[in-house]
């Protein structure tokens, strides 16, 4: 599936720009925040890309990879294994989410 490029770092994938789409319409200020699955998740692969109000994403705790058109997006610190990774955003059709991974 082809990608578009959001700078040196940031790539996304076809099927996520729907969703993305439908975040800038519900969120008027939003950051895709990439997190960790949670500790007991079990087979899970990439990082879950979730969508939030800026305002709930604490400015030490993040690291900016790029902005897709006018939404930013940060990872948590310590997160990617490098402040160098490249990021690709994709839609997981199973969940019906966005994940993010690092693309080596």
């Amino acid at each position: 599936m082809a990608e578009q490029d959001f700078g040196p770092r940031l790539k996304v994938k076809e099927d996520a720009m729907t969703a993305i789409a439908q975040i800038r319409g519900q969120f008027s200020n939003a950051v895709i925040a990439i997190v960790d699955h949670h500790p007991d998740a079990c087979c899970q692969f990439g990082f879950h890309a979730v969508p939030v109000p800026r305002a709930a994403v604490p400015d030490q705790g993040f690291d900016k990879i790029g902005t897709i058109e006018d939404i930013e997006v940060a990872a948590e610190k310590g997160l990617l294994p490098s402040d160098k990774a490249e990021v690709v955003i994709a839609f997981n059709t199973e969940s019906g989410t966005l994940v993010a991974y690092v693309n080596t």
